[in-house]
């Protein structure tokens, strides 16, 4: 039972590896013996795409392709769900679009589980979200489209026009002379709708993307 659970979920840790005295190519040699139906085919493509050179010691590499190899070593053993600790931490913006890229092309039957702290990183990379905290879920869904980020819109004074108030989506928090309201369109249109405001004392603040899941304005009120 272990060694099918072994082989059906893989896991990659959020550190690189630290094997001393050990090049790329003798890491993914040890993943292969380990590890029956690893796919060396693969390993060696994705090694080439990456222009990663096996020769090298781990331990020289970039922590960008120090880490690729991880990855590699893992997703080559054709688990059914392969989950990522802060993948993004050591793998820069541009190599990680290629990297999901062809994981999501190459591995149709593997589910990736990516853990992070900043939904940013994988946003253009997930189907579905689960945000938990503490270890429970507070929400999740699916990513269809683009997600706008909320903006929290906090105006001073008394003359608000009725066309302001049809581009905001509700009043989140007042008190004194300042009111706040939740935008969730696009910030395109923001700086046109302030500038017709010009009586108004404003100020604009995007909300975190935990704030955003959540519908949590506390931070406002």
């Amino acid at each position: 039972m272990s060694k099918k659970l072994k082989k059906n979920i893989r896991f990659v840790p959020d550190n690189i590896i630290m094997e001393k005295n050990m090049t790329a190519k003798e890491y993914l040699l040890w993943a292969k013996a380990a590890n029956d139906g690893f796919d060396s085919d693969m390993s060696e493509k994705l090694c080439k795409l990456f222009d990663i050179d096996i020769t090298e010691q781990l331990l020289n590499m970039t922590f960008c392709k120090n880490k690729l190899i991880q990855i590699i070593s893992e997703v080559c053993v054709g688990a059914e769900l392969v989950v990522m600790d802060e993948p993004c931490n050591f793998i820069d913006e541009n190599t990680a679009n290629k990297l999901f890229g062809v994981l999501k092309a190459e591995y149709k039957k593997t589910s990736f589980l990516i853990m992070c702290e900043n939904f940013e990183d994988i946003k253009k990379f997930a189907d579905r979200y689960m945000f938990m905290d503490n270890g429970e879920i507070k929400t999740e869904g699916r990513i269809d489209n683009p997600i706008i980020k909320w903006k929290a819109v906090t105006v001073r004074g008394e003359n608000i026009t009725d066309n302001f108030i049809s581009h905001m989506e509700k009043v989140i928090a007042k008190k004194d002379d300042e009111t706040v309201f939740l935008y969730k369109d696009s910030m395109e249109q923001l700086p046109e709708i302030l500038m017709r405001e010009n009586s108004l004392d404003w100020i604009v603040e995007e909300l975190t993307m935990a704030e955003q899941l959540q519908c949590d304005f506390s931070r406002w009120e």
